[in-house]
Formats: structure tokens, C-alpha cells, sequence
């Protein structure tokens, strides 16, 4: 049973980052001490929290 690469893909990647960058490093917000993919992923979860 072989399979095409085109039927899988996202096999064999690393899904860093979030909807704004794809990369694999995190930031420590300095005012909540809380850890994000990216300071608008910061941005956006304190909207939500209001």
C-alpha cells in the first residue's frame, strides 16, 4: 500500500509558531510573566480576557 506524497501533506512537519509566523521560538510577556508564540497571540489573549 504506497502513498503519494500530495495525500499527506503535512507529514514529517513541525508545526511552529501560530497564525501570524511560523517559527519555533516562544517570548516571556514582561507584564503578565505568561508565554506566547508571538506578542500578537499576547495582544489578542488579553482582548479576550477584558
Amino acid at each position: 500500500m504506497a502513498s503519494s506524497a500530495n495525500e499527506r501533506p503535512a507529514f514529517g512537519k513541525i508545526g511552529y509558531g501560530c497564525k501570524h509566523y511560523r517559527r519555533g521560538c516562544k517570548i516571556r510577556a514582561p507584564c503578565c510573566s505568561e508565554i506566547f508564540d508571538h506578542r500578537h497571540c499576547h495582544n489578542e489573549a488579553a482582548v479576550l480576557l477584558k
